[in-house]
C-alpha cells in the first residue's frame, strides 16, 4: 500500500533460500489484480489477448543481422499457424515497433499489452520487414490452452561437418531426430552437435541441440549447407541465425572473427 491506504500491488510469493522469510517480496501491480478480479466476477474465468507470435528483445547483433539502424522494436521469431498474427500477415523476423500507437520497447511490454486486449478486438500494429515500415490490424484472440513443447536430447545422426569459422559441429537432420524434436522434417535443417568454448558460436549463443535453418537469411537444409555458406564467410561478418531450440524458434546473431 501506499502512504494513502491505497493498494498499488498484491503479493504473490516470497524470495527465499531457506523458506524463510528474508525480506524479499514479489508483487504484481494493482491494476494487474484488478483485471482479473472483474472477469472473475464477470464470466467467471480470466481470459488474456492472444495473437500467437514468440518474441525476443532486439540486440546491436541482432539489428546489423537484419540491417537496421537501431535495435528498437521486439523481434518475430516465430508465427503460430492459423493464428491472428498469421492471419494478418505477420511473418518471421519482423520487427514490431508499435502496438496500438505506444512502442513496444522490451517482450514484456508487447506481451502485457496484448493479454489486456479482449477478444475478438481489432489491434494496430507498427513494424519493419525487409527495411519497410508497415501498419496492419490484427484481430486478436483468446490465448488458447497452454501446450508443453518435448525437450528429449536428440541423438547425433551418421553424418557430420567439422566446426569450421563459426566454432560448431552440425550434422544432417534425420527422421528420427526430426521426430524426436517435433520438428517438420521437410524443413531440413542442420543439428548441432558440439561448440567450441569460445569460439564465435558459442560467444553467440549457439547451443548443442539446436536445429540451424537459416545462416544470413539463406536456407540451410544439411549440415553441408551449412558448411558451404559459413565457408564463404569473411571475418568481421554478423552471422544471422534462425535456429529451432526445444520445439521454439529464435534469431541469433554475433560477429565472425
Amino acid at each position: 500500500m501506499n502512504l494513502a491506504g491505497e493498494v498499488i500491488g498484491v503479493n504473490t510469493m516470497i524470495l527465499s533460500q531457506s523458506g524463510a522469510f528474508q525480506g524479499v517480496g514479489l508483487a504484481i501491480p494493482s491494476f494487474m489484480a484488478s483485471t482479473v478480479y472483474q472477469q472473475l466476477i464477470q464470466s467467471g474465468k480470466v481470459t488474456r489477448g492472444w495473437l500467437g507470435v514468440s518474441i525476443q528483445e532486439m540486440t546491436p547483433e541482432l539489428a546489423r543481422g537484419f540491417n537496421v539502424k537501431n535495435a528498437d522494436g521486439i523481434l518475430v521469431s516465430q508465427v503460430e499457424p492459423n493464428s491472428p498474427a498469421a492471419k494478418a500477415g505477420i511473418r518471421p523476423g519482423d520487427i514490431i515497433l508499435e502496438y496500438n500507437g505506444k512502442q513496444t520497447k522490451s517482450p514484456r511490454d508487447l506481451s502485457m499489452a496484448v493479454a489486456e486486449t479482449k477478444a475478438g478486438v481489432s489491434a494496430k500494429i507498427k513494424l519493419i520487414r525487409d527495411n519497410r515500415v508497415i501498419a496492419m490490424g490484427v484481430a486478436v484472440s483468446e490465448r488458447p490452452a497452454e501446450r508443453l513443447a518435448r525437450a528429449d536430447k536428440p541423438q547425433p545422426a551418421e553424418r557430420t561437418a567439422d566446426r569450421g569459422k563459426l566454432g560448431i559441429t552440425v550434422s544432417d537432420l534425420n527422421p528420427e531426430i526430426a521426430q524426436q524434436l517435433n520438428i517438420n522434417i521437410q524443413g531440413g535443417g542442420a543439428l548441432v552437435t558440439d561448440v567450441q568454448s569460445g569460439s564465435p558460436g558459442d560467444d553467440g549463443g549457439v547451443r548443442p541441440g539446436d536445429v540451424i535453418r537459416e545462416i544470413n537469411r539463406k536456407p540451410v537444409k544439411s549440415a553441408r549447407d551449412l558448411q558451404a555458406i559459413a565457408g564463404n564467410l569473411r571475418n568481421g561478418t554478423t552471422v544471422l541465425l534462425s535456429v529451432i531450440r526445444q520445439g521454439q524458434h529464435l534469431f541469433l546473431a554475433f560477429d565472425l572473427s
